[in-house]
This record gives C-alpha cells, structure tokens and sequence, in this order.
C-alpha cells in the first residue's frame, strides 16, 4: 500500500486502503503492507479514528500481517515504526529511504 495519508478513505493514490487489504487478507493467508509516508505531515482526527477502528478489528488477525515496509526519511516515523516492531513483535516492521522504495517493496512481497 503505498501513498500520502491525509484522509483514509483517498490516502492510497485515490483507492480505499481498508478494502485493499482486505481483498489481499481475503486472497493470502498472510501478507505484508508497504506505506510511502515520504510526503506525510499530519493526519486529520478523523483518519485517525478510522486507523485506530480498523487496527482494533483486526487484533485477532495480526499474525496475518507479516511485514510492514515504511517509506520515509523523518527521523519521528522510523522512531514510531520501531516502537510499533517492539510492540507487535510479530510483524516484522522496517523503515526504508526513499531512495530504497524498490528494496523495501521486494523485502515486504517475500513475506512467508
């Protein structure tokens, strides 16, 4: 999943990221994410609520979500990436340069 994340619904390049997701949890018994944060600032309080819905939901599912690939140079999201490693040990969270988008991509589709 890759794009700027103002608002949930068009954060991934105009698509809906929830039923993305979805569709490929639907197709895979395991999966991995890849977010390009490199142009995010913010996030309004309603995508907020929303981000925090959905990972609610889907506590029960994490062992599912093997790898998150962050993209993204700001010293603030690798510390939130590597807090969020520590805290859900079973997804495999890494943050990548912007200049390492096509690494990041080939490490998070070799989920096993």
């Amino acid at each position: 999943m890759a794009g700027n994340i103002r608002e949930w619904p068009e954060f991934v390049s105009g698509s809906q990221p929830i039923p993305a997701i979805e569709a490929k949890l639907s197709d895979h018994k395991d999966i991995g994410v890849l977010t390009d944060l490199t142009d995010f600032e913010d996030m309004t309080a309603g995508a907020l609520r929303c981000d925090l819905q959905y990972g609610l939901r889907k506590l029960g599912e994490l062992h599912r979500f093997k790898r998150a690939a962050v993209i993204s140079d700001k010293q603030w999201i690798k510390a939130a990436t590597e807090m969020t490693d520590a805290l859900f040990p079973q997804i495999e969270a890494r943050v990548f340069p912007e200049d390492e988008k096509a690494q990041a991509l080939k490490w998070v589709a070799a989920v096993q």
